[in-house]
């Protein structure tokens, strides 16, 4: 790996980025319905189209879904993953093809089934509806900010046509609740849950080997969860993500990072640096792991800065590991091996306001870690 990761990331928004008004004012860049939608177009390049969810919950517990589409010159495929991680360490992880033949959706919104599973929703509310192996969850996201995007979503890497992504934020930030269902010895145990999430759709396009080679994820909460024992900062919300272009697009930087409380925005921005400040590695893995980092961010006359740290690893996923055995060779011969980290831990930190007041604040929450180099 290279030896800027064995020591520290650090990550510079362009000028672009710290001049651009839009940062200033989320509420003036609405997603409109349209663009949640799954697509029908197809591509020469590379084409994975998808919708993510997650949510964290009072009992402590994580869940990420994401449904997507693959299609390469090599292979198509619908599936999903699903996962479940609870405050006891265990972490349920599933992952299926979806039949083509089964898949139904809108063209002018999110609205997608297969069978009977669903993700639907416009507007403030999004309904999940899936069962997959031993997890059947029912949830309801009910928005605190509304759906947003920065301009048009698109950010251009090189041939507009072959070379692009588009992402629009449907539930940047929303009250979660409904039901968890695991099957255990063929008998399903049911509890309701409530607690906090997101969820985003995007379309990325590009060469095969020149997917994106790092990604940071952090959305961190100040609601009380269950093996919380220190005060959280009550209705503050931070949701970061940031993504590195493939060398091929010059390494362009994908900024994106807001800060909202009390269901309003307080600012976003793509002005911010972080370093990585301790590594750790996974026996079998390729990868180092940041478990600690820090953030410095600026937006609207406000000053974030504080440090992430690890509390527990929940999940690893070789993304290639994924695939049956002839395929997985045959794709390694054209892209890098992706490694998904997932970890939760608690954000420690100094929010400065406009007129100079310094508040202390502590969230809690998960974040991910995406590399292939």
């Amino acid at each position: 790996m290279r030896e800027v990761c064995l020591l520290f990331f650090v990550c510079v928004a362009s000028l672009a980025a710290d001049t651009d008004p839009r940062w200033n004012h989320p509420l003036d860049n609405p997603a409109p319905p349209e663009s949640m939608a799954f697509t029908t177009d197809r591509y020469r390049t590379a084409m994975s189209d998808s919708a993510f969810c997650m949510a964290m919950f009072d009992d402590g517990s994580v869940m990420m879904f994401s449904l997507f589409h693959y299609e390469t010159r090599l292979f198509e495929r619908w599936g999903i993953y699903l996962l479940l991680s609870q405050v006891d360490g265990e972490t349920i992880w599933v992952s299926e093809s979806i039949d083509e033949d089964s898949i139904e959706f809108a063209s002018d919104r999110l609205h997608i089934t297969a069978g009977e599973n669903v993700l639907s929703g416009e507007g403030m509310r999004y309904r999940l509806d899936w069962s997959a192996g031993d997890l059947t969850i029912a949830l309801q996201f009910e928005n605190l900010l509304p759906p947003w995007m920065l301009g048009d979503g698109l950010d251009v890497l090189g041939d507009p046509r072959r070379s692009f992504q588009r992402r629009a934020v449907f539930s940047p930030w929303a009250k979660v609740r409904g039901t968890v269902a695991i099957a255990r010895d063929g008998v399903s145990i049911e509890r309701e849950v409530v607690g906090e999430g997101m969820g985003e759709k995007s379309i990325i396009v590009n060469g095969l080997n020149r997917f994106n080679p790092e990604l940071i994820s952090m959305r961190v909460f100040g609601f009380s969860h269950e093996g919380s024992d220190v005060e959280l900062a009550e209705g503050l919300h931070i949701g970061l993500l940031d993504s590195t272009a493939h060398p091929a697009y010059d390494s362009i930087r994908l900024p994106r990072l807001f800060v909202a409380r009390d269901g309003a925005w307080l600012f976003s921005s793509g002005s911010y640096e972080i370093d990585f400040l301790e590594m750790d590695r996974v026996e079998g893995l390729p990868y180092e792991y940041p478990v600690r980092f820090s953030l410095v961010a600026h937006g609207s006359e406000y000053e974030l800065t504080g440090e992430y740290s690890v509390d527990r690893l929940f999940n690893t996923t070789d993304i290639l590991a994924e695939l049956p055995g002839l395929l997985r060779r045959l794709v390694l011969l054209f892209v890098d091996r992706p490694v998904y980290y997932r970890t939760t831990g608690t954000f420690v930190g100094t929010l400065t306001h406009p007129d100079g007041h310094e508040e202390s604040i502590r969230l809690y929450g998960p974040y991910e870690y995406v590399v292939a180099l």
